[in-house]
């Protein structure tokens, strides 16, 4: 195991072990135009260079701990990963609709109300009757998917009457006392008939939790792509720093050389103190240029880290670190942009996840058009009653089932006017045709975002061509300058010259090899498919299960079908990945 990963990892690593999977990339499957018409090019890995400001041994790092680093601790995967954890849980909480809602009372209550009574000799006086009432009832009720509400309740009441006392403190009233026990149990159905009807408006919060939970795992792919993308670009990055780094170095040995032999010539003779004052001026022009070059690997090698999301209080923030891949490239590829345009409009996160916005759009707007309508409901209830002295006696009568009644009957509400179901409709249609568009504007974006990418790697390979060239010419003239300049046919001045234009070619060779590099994981990314392409499986977050009515017919999926395993077998080839790292 390398040094750079033999450190523990964060916790993330943990939590995103079951989700991103990556595995050895496959063989390609299919022939490809880089291999058929393509010759590959490779050059060393930079070396290892010493850098002020970090010290330690030089550490080693691939590619593929790159990758297997930022997928274990980068904090934007593991916070987009909370976000679809929300979003499976916002699928669970609208499947409440469905849970059966159970209530339950217990009350008691005094009423006092005058009475006439007969006393010990007949005649009538008035008394104070009181009744005390005790009942509690349960009730439960369950929503159905075509909006109706079932409720099954059950409760009993024992009512006591007696006097409270005579009116007139010398009257003898006679002994009255009732207790009574009522038993009820009913079912009833309340069914809308046209307004919030059926299905499509019953589960439509539950089918666009649905959809929003796919979005929300297509925004999980697209952050892993994003953060993968800029931290292999930043690896190229630190690539190229550090070739420019050796670049500026072997400059400087090339002018403090200069600076020595013409010191000595000067001494003997041969030139003018001129000379050593044009020599001892590039030493000093190459030196800010080596200083520059030094902060420069600092920090690409920061941003490496940050983007890999480094514990901040690890050593490795002040240790070299050096790309140990060899950089590779095609001298003369054939890319598919039609294919590429075509892989990307079925795979890009983005696209699937406007193309879902436009589907939760099109829900709504069927609900809204079912809201317009009036709220007629059909409602039915049938109930069983019982009455004794005696609470047994009362439940008796439910079961034998003689006592009963029911009603059924239509309800009918609708507003004057309407206007808010009318603008909420009205609204409903333009943001489907708002969400129409911008399926239509994220295509569009798509397809230029690949057409710039490979636009950018045929440019790159352009000038790698002219950059390589420009080198092996510039060596060829330092050299043959520095032969005129001992026999005194060229002056020092035109010898920095070519000094200058030799590290200026070998730095833009450099910057234009990183950018190949860069371009083809931005074609990678562009079209979607990146984590293919590095063999990394994500994992989709399933929407959880348990007692539910959904009654959803089966959708298409919002993803075009587009076999595009020749595409990632080709850009695998590109990267030199025909084995797994």
């Amino acid at each position: 195991m390398s040094r750079f990963l033999s450190c523990p990892l964060t916790l993330g690593a943990l939590a995103l072990g079951s989700i991103l999977t990556a595995q050895p990339a496959p063989d390609p499957v299919a022939t490809t135009a880089a291999e058929s018409t393509a010759t590959a090019r490779t050059f060393a890995p930079p070396p290892m260079l010493e850098v002020p400001g970090l010290a330690g041994e030089p550490v080693p790092l691939t590619m593929r701990e790159v990758v297997m680093t930022t997928l274990a601790q980068n904090f934007n995967i593991q916070i987009q990963l909370k976000n679809r954890d929300i979003a499976a849980e916002s699928v669970w909480s609208e499947y409440g609709i469905y849970d059966p809602l159970v209530s339950g009372q217990v009350s008691q209550s005094r009423v006092d109300r005058p009475s006439v009574g007969i006393d010990g000799n007949g005649n009538s006086v008035r008394t104070a009757l009181q009744s005390d009432t005790l009942g509690s009832s349960v009730s439960i009720a369950q929503l159905t998917p075509l909006g109706s509400t079932v409720t099954v309740t059950a409760g009993e009441s024992a009512m006591y009457d007696h006097h409270a006392g005579n009116v007139g403190a010398s009257s003898t009233t006679s002994s009255l006392y009732n207790r009574s026990y009522s038993t009820s149990a009913s079912i009833g159905v309340r069914q809308p008939l046209l307004k919030n009807f059926g299905p499509l408006v019953t589960n439509a919060n539950i089918r666009i939790s649905k959809r929003q939970l796919e979005q929300s795992n297509e925004q999980f792919r697209g952050e892993v792509m994003d953060r993968l993308a800029a931290v292999m670009a930043a690896y190229w990055d630190l690539d190229f720093a550090l070739r420019n780094l050796d670049v500026q170095r072997k400059a400087m040995e090339s002018a403090l050389e200069l600076e020595r032999v013409n010191s000595k010539r000067v001494e003997v003779g041969n030139l003018p103190r001129l000379s050593l004052l044009q020599a001892q001026a590039q030493v000093a022009s190459r030196e800010a240029f080596l200083v520059t070059a030094e902060s420069q690997v600092i920090e690409a090698q920061d941003r490496l880290l940050t983007l890999m999301s480094w514990d901040i209080n690890n050593a490795r923030w002040n240790e070299p670190i050096f790309p140990a891949d060899p950089l590779s490239y095609y001298e003369d590829i054939v890319i598919d942009d039609a294919k590429a345009i075509e892989v990307a409009l079925a795979s890009r996160p983005d696209l699937v996840q406007a193309r879902l916005d436009f589907e939760i759009a099109e829900i709504n707007r069927n609900v809204s058009r079912r809201q317009r309508l009036p709220n007629l409901d059909a409602f039915a209830n049938y109930t069983l009653s019982g009455l004794d002295d005696d609470r047994g006696p009362a439940y008796g009568d439910l079961g034998q089932g003689d006592y009963g009644g029911y009603s059924y009957g239509l309800e009918l509400r609708y507003p004057l006017f309407n206007r808010r179901a009318r603008a909420a409709y009205h609204q409903a249609l333009d943001r489907v045709d708002q969400a129409d568009l911008q399926v239509d504007n994220s295509e569009l974006q798509a397809m230029r975002e690949v057409r710039a990418a490979t636009r950018a790697i045929r440019t790159a390979l352009q000038r790698i061509a002219a950059t390589t060239r420009q080198v092996a010419a510039d060596e060829e003239k330092l050299d043959a300058e520095r032969k005129r300049l001992d026999v005194g046919e060229r002056t020092v001045f035109d010898v920095l010259d070519f000094q200058d234009d030799l590290a200026e070619s070998r730095a833009n060779q450099s910057r234009a090899l990183a950018d190949y590099q860069i371009a083809l994981i931005e074609l990678a990314r562009s079209t979607g498919v990146l984590l293919e392409v590095q063999g990394i499986t994500v994992a989709p977050q399933d929407e959880p299960r348990g007692w539910a009515y959904s009654f959803e017919p089966e959708k298409e999926s919002p993803i075009t079908t587009v076999d595009s395993r020749e595409w990632v077998s080709f850009l695998r080839d590109l990267e030199g990945k025909k084995t797994a790292p």
